[in-house]
C-alpha cells in the first residue's frame, strides 16, 4: 500500500522522474508554455509555482534554491529578472493548465501548461505573413538533381562468375537457417 506516498510515479524510476521534471521545468520557463500529458502537467505545476515563489523573493538564497532545480544559470537569471516581476502583486496561481483532449497515438490525456501572462499565440494576418516569410528565408535552397550516370558504350556487360552457376538468392529466414527439411544424400554438396 502507498500510504503517505506523495507525488505521481509517471511510470519511471526516481532518477528518471526527477530528470524528466527538471527538463520540463526548464522548457516551461524558457518557452513559457509547454504541451505535455495531463499527469505530468499536474505534477509540474507545484514545482513551477514553488520556484516562482522563491524568485519573487529576489535575494541570493532564492536564486540558489532555484539553481538547485535548474542548472542553467541564464535561465535562473531570466526567471528572477523577467518572469518573477510579473507576479509581484499575485499571491499564487502563477500557472494555468488547459486540457487538450486525447493524444492520437495512445489516447493519453494531453494538456498545455503555461505561465499566466505568457505572450499570446493568436496569429494575426501580420504575424502570419511574417512567419511565412521567415520560413521561406530559413528554408535551404534545394539541391539540383544528381545527373544520372550513363553507361559507357564501350563498357562490358556484366558477366556471370566463372564457376558457371549463380548463387541462389536467399529468401527470408529459410535462406539463413535452412529450409527445415533434411536433404537426401544425393543433393548434399561435398
Amino acid at each position: 500500500m502507498r500510504h503517505g506516498k506523495r507525488g505521481r510515479i509517471l511510470g519511471r524510476a526516481r532518477d528518471a522522474r526527477r530528470a524528466l521534471l527538471r527538463s520540463l521545468l526548464m522548457a516551461l520557463f524558457r518557452e513559457e508554455r509547454i504541451r505535455t500529458t495531463l499527469p505530468k502537467a499536474k505534477e509540474l505545476r507545484g514545482k513551477a509555482e514553488r520556484l516562482l515563489s522563491y524568485a519573487k523573493q529576489g535575494d541570493v538564497a532564492g536564486r540558489r534554491l532555484i539553481a538547485c532545480e535548474i542548472q542553467d544559470h541564464l535561465l535562473v537569471k531570466k526567471i528572477v529578472d523577467e518572469i518573477a516581476p510579473r507576479f509581484k502583486e499575485r499571491a499564487g496561481g502563477y500557472t494555468r493548465i488547459f486540457q487538450l483532449g486525447p493524444r492520437l497515438g495512445d489516447a493519453a490525456p494531453m494538456a498545455q501548461l503555461e505561465l499566466i501572462g505568457a505572450p499570446s499565440v493568436v496569429k494575426t494576418e501580420e504575424t502570419k505573413g511574417k512567419a511565412a516569410s521567415k520560413k521561406k528565408q530559413a528554408r535551404p535552397a534545394q539541391r539540383p538533381p544528381k545527373p544520372k550516370a550513363k553507361k559507357e558504350q564501350g563498357a562490358k556487360p556484366e558477366t556471370k562468375p566463372e564457376g558457371g552457376e549463380e548463387k541462389p538468392k536467399r529468401r527470408g529466414l529459410k535462406g539463413l537457417f535452412g529450409s527445415g527439411r533434411k536433404k537426401p544424400e544425393s543433393e548434399s554438396i561435398e
